[in-house]
């Protein structure tokens, strides 16, 4: 393979346009060039701009892990899957997560506070079941929704006295 190929220069300068944009990961920018270039060309030019530090899928991983666990507020589960779906391996998904491991509770808690308070009935059992569904799907633990309702209730008990 020429780096000097005409070929190859548009696929770097595509890559770098992809990168510009938003930070990707490895597999996400051979996948993306995969769809005009064939597969030397496209592991080529992602192993060059690995190697000189613009793809970093450590760095991607971090910053994904941020936005889907503090910004959309996805618990561990959901996460994982979104950033597996996005090619990451699964050591470096781990090591991205590892420091969201604790306090699925309080982030379930919050979660039903801002997103789901209207599903909160306490006393209507059917309510109480779309609520945890719901939180459920947005890849928290059962145990952690459960914690997460007492910890919401042990609150209003505490504030009607």
């Amino acid at each position: 393979m020429d780096r000097d190929d005409a070929l190859y220069k548009r696929a770097r300068e595509r890559a770098l346009y992809l990168l510009d944009y938003r930070d990707h990961c490895y597999a996400e920018i051979v996948t993306k060039l995969l769809r005009k270039y064939d597969e030397e060309i496209a592991y080529g030019v992602a192993d060059e701009l690995s190697d000189k530090g613009l793809i970093d899928d450590e760095r991607f991983a971090e910053n994904f892990a941020r936005q889907l666990i503090e910004v959309r507020h996805y618990g561990l589960y959901r996460a994982r899957m979104q950033m597996r779906q996005r090619g990451l391996p699964k050591s470096v998904i781990e090591e991205a997560l590892e420091q969201y491991a604790e306090g699925g509770e309080l982030r379930a808690k919050e979660l039903i506070e801002r997103r789901y308070a209207k599903y909160w009935e306490p006393d209507d059992r059917a309510m109480m079941q779309k609520l945890t569904a719901a939180v459920v799907r947005q890849g928290y633990s059962f145990d952690e929704v459960k914690a997460a309702i007492a910890l919401i209730k042990a609150e209003e008990e505490e504030n009607v006295e």
